[in-house]
């Protein structure tokens, strides 16, 4: 199947809400989840969520995008979470908010030139600068 951004939206806030009844003490499993004699248990379940929402968000490459998109939601998911834990509004509108933002902020990642002709003009101005100045320097090494 085709990617699909939306997928992985819908994915990231079901599971949020899936586990909303523990809300309250949502800091202090992760807490746990970070001591030392549990970051592999933590890291194993990260990955496994990640490849989850991954693979319901279409995706079946076999490059590179399989370990971007995967890191991408991982990251999305877990700054997510930590929005979330603060969240104090009533429906979590803000999280949610939060979510749409990122994962907008997500979107150019399978088109990577799209995604860079959003850029302002100065952060665009200042990338084709160092891509000439990294061509020169490179005929000027082979000279």
């Amino acid at each position: 199947g085709e990617w699909d951004w939306d997928v992985v939206e819908a994915a990231v806030k079901t599971r949020l809400e899936a586990v909303e009844e523990y809300h309250a003490h949502w800091t202090q499993a992760i807490a746990v989840m970070a001591a030392p004699e549990n970051v592999t248990r933590a890291m194993k379940a990260s990955a496994e969520l990640a490849d989850e929402i991954a693979y319901l968000a279409g995706d079946r490459s076999t490059d590179i995008k399989w370990y971007q998109r995967r890191a991408a939601v991982a990251a999305l998911f877990h700054s997510v979470e930590l929005f979330w834990v603060t969240d104090a509004r009533l429906g979590r509108f803000d999280t949610w908010s939060f979510l749409s933002r990122a994962v907008r902020g997500l979107r150019g990642l399978d088109d990577p030139a799209a995604a860079a002709a959003d850029l302002p003009p100065g952060p665009m101005a200042a990338l084709h600068a160092l891509a000439e100045q990294g061509g020169a320097a490179a005929r000027m090494a082979r000279a």
